[in-house]
């Protein structure tokens, strides 16, 4: 049901950016959300491959486009730099902890045992 979410705003911003909406980057929000959860519940454990870590990027870079085409396409005020600044900050950090977490999996071998909140 969350990838239906998910893959249901992602088809409604295209027609968003088409028709120039000022929402297309609050509509795009919700897939990248949903991919900040499936990063923190799989791509960081390494429970999945590497075909399926590529979203990450894949959602971080259309987030930064939509919000980039969004930007572009208004009259550049203020307001819509204070707007475009959260998403643009979500979505490349999204992106670099990707590549952190390959690092850290690749060269340091992995985040450590996990630990329980009882302390176990």
């Amino acid at each position: 049901m969350n990838l239906f979410g998910a893959a249901f705003f992602a088809t409604i911003t295209m027609p968003s950016m088409m028709l120039n909406w000022e929402a297309a980057p609050l509509i795009a929000l919700v897939p990248l959300l949903a991919d900040v959860g499936y990063f923190v519940a799989i791509d960081i454990p390494e429970l999945g491959g590497y075909i399926p870590q590529a979203q990450t990027y894949i959602v971080s870079i259309g987030m930064v486009c939509v919000t980039l085409f969004t930007f572009l396409d208004s009259d550049m005020g203020s307001w819509y730099i204070l707007m475009s600044a959260p998403f643009y900050f979500l979505a490349v950090n999204l992106f670099f902890a990707g590549f952190v977490n390959k690092f850290v999996h690749l060269v340091l071998g992995g985040w450590g045992p996990y630990m329980v909140a009882d302390g176990s």
